[in-house]
């Protein structure tokens, strides 16, 4: 149904959120300002993405606990 649908939404946005948190750490660890700021705002996409996912999913009548 879907809530199935929101839920693979929410693991996709994660492991977006997660691919870009590594990218700014990859970054910071290799003392690369530009690659840090470029995957700084790749971070703030992914967070507003989950959260639009999360949103969506609530929106199916799921709560978490």
């Amino acid at each position: 149904p879907a809530s199935r649908s929101a839920h693979r939404d929410v693991l996709v946005r994660l492991r977006a959120l997660q691919d870009a948190y590594r990218r700014a750490a990859d970054a910071a660890a290799a003392a690369d300002r530009d690659a840090y700021r470029s995957s700084r705002a790749g971070v703030t996409r992914a967070e507003s993405d989950l959260g639009a996912a999360v949103e969506r999913l609530a929106a199916t009548g799921f709560r978490l606990p």
